[in-house]
């Protein structure tokens, strides 16, 4: 499977939803389990695939659902062109 460039709102809200459940979400790369990275300054959160580090944004959880916080020139997604994407 390839490995998607970005999530979209429907995606990270799903799987923050999976997550708060108590059911892990597997990463739509390798099946791997996602795991809570946080941001305590900025309090936003994101998913991470505990194998191939797969991430979704950095978003902000509210009572209406999920806010993604704007991506920085530092924080960078997976494309195909990674030469990790196939790493296990």
């Amino acid at each position: 499977m390839a490995r998607p460039r970005t999530f979209s709102q429907d995606d990270v809200e799903a799987l923050w939803a999976a997550y708060r459940s108590e059911v892990a979400p597997g990463c739509p790369v390798d099946g791997k389990n996602f795991m809570l990275s946080i941001d305590g300054t900025t309090k936003s959160y994101r998913l991470v695939c505990a194998c191939c580090g797969l991430a979704t944004p950095w978003f902000v959880a509210s009572p209406d659902g999920v806010v993604l916080r704007a991506m920085g020139t530092n924080e960078m997604t997976y494309g195909d062109d990674d030469p990790y994407r196939d790493r296990n």
